[in-house]
């Protein structure tokens, strides 16, 4: 149990003590939800703290973990005062303070715990079908061709058009903003032509939309030869993280000054992209993607992405089978999670299904029976 905290403890210190890319943003250090992703940072630091809670709480009691999350919290804050694009906010306190009560809680009462956790895995589960929707705010539209921003590449090609389906989008202020809203929430289509600029060293956009708040609303980039998507989903609207769209090596073999056409439009329940001549209908999130929601990284392949998802599922399916209820129960809340999340996802037109990803959650689940088996013995 120790040789476990220690690790855990050593964790925590590398995810919260290394620079990060500042992006730009002023946070008040006594705000509680702070910033764009301020839901998402919240809830990672609760997650980061829970098993430390735990294994205190199993070591030495609740008073212990909450007395040392403090000393931990208190440690990390005042040491990323001196590291780049840190900012320590008293929302992180409290964040990390309830993750350790939350985990010493599940210490002392782990059958309560346990049956906790696994409610929340289920409702994890089924959030992509809530979160991934398109959910453009309503507000001012500035349409913007190969923007220069001090995050992000420049990209050297040349836009020639941009329509949000029926309407230009030219490099400045739209008099349509709430037809381009509209259009956006439908997800298409959206149709850009420009002149390749060659391979760009990190993502550089194409064609953009931002708002009056300095917000991105829709965003259609380069990265290497990849093609980049990425827009304003429900998810952003309550402060969570969101994933991008990446077409790996779609501009391949494209040659600098070489006119490319890409066209974003709603399918048969799926979001097809279109470069030139060839067209892809399964770059979407797929159901097991949830974890984006907290961290959704720039740069993954499609490939990491699926993989770093079927082992999320497979986490929570392993959450949901492990509470004392009976195995009826157990059974019934793992298979409708996973049978809900698979045909919500093939009804959806914003959400991909993945039988791999289910497989994954369903094998979670026989780990979970498994370890409650071994456990009751």
């Amino acid at each position: 149990m120790r040789v476990a905290l220690i690790v855990w403890v050593a964790l925590i210190g590398a995810l919260t003590l290394h620079p990060v890319e500042s992006s730009g943003e002023i946070i008040d250090a006594l705000c509680l939800v702070c910033g764009v992703r301020g839901t998402a940072d919240l809830l990672l630091n609760v997650a980061l703290f829970v098993p430390f809670g735990y294994l205190m709480g199993r070591q030495w009691g609740w008073r212990y973990a909450v007395l040392w999350g403090l000393v931990l919290t208190i440690g990390v804050e005042s040491l990323q005062l001196e590291i780049p694009g840190r900012s320590p906010a008293l929302g992180d306190l409290v964040a990390n303070m309830t993750g350790a009560l939350l985990g010493a809680g599940v210490a002392g009462h782990e059958s309560t715990g346990a049956a906790v956790l696994a409610v929340l895995a289920v409702l994890v589960a089924l959030s992509p079908a809530v979160f991934f929707e398109p959910d453009p705010p309503d507000g001012i539209y500035y349409g913007q061709w190969t923007a220069r921003f001090g995050n992000m590449a420049a990209y050297e090609g040349r836009v020639v058009s941009a329509t949000i389906g029926a309407i230009d989008v030219p490099s400045r202020r739209s008099p349509r903003s709430e037809e381009i809203r509209r259009v956006l929430s439908r997800d298409g289509p959206i149709d850009v032509r420009f002149e390749a600029g060659g391979p760009t060293p990190e993502l550089a956009p194409v064609f953009s939309v931002f708002d009056g708040m300095r917000r991105e609303i829709f965003l259609m980039g380069v990265d290497g030869t990849d093609i980049v998507v990425r827009r304003w989903l429900r998810a952003r609207s309550f402060r969570l993280d969101t994933p991008e769209m990446r077409w790996t090596d779609a501009l391949a073999g494209v040659r600098k000054d070489e006119s490319v056409r890409v066209r974003i439009e709603p399918g048969s329940r799926a979001l097809c992209v279109t470069v030139n001549d060839r067209t892809r209908c399964d770059l979407l999130p797929k159901q097991g993607a949830g974890w984006t929601l907290l961290y959704g990284p720039s740069g993954l392949s499609p490939l990491l992405t699926d993989v770093l998802s079927s082992a999320f599922v497979l986490g929570l399916g392993f959450l949901i089978a492990i509470p004392g209820w009976s195995t009826p129960t157990r059974l019934a809340s793992l298979g409708g999670s996973v049978l809900v999340g698979f045909f919500l996802s093939s009804a959806l037109s914003y959400v991909a299904a993945s039988l791999v990803q289910g497989g994954a959650m369903v094998f979670g689940g026989a780990m979970g029976f498994a370890f409650r088996r071994f456990q009751v013995r």
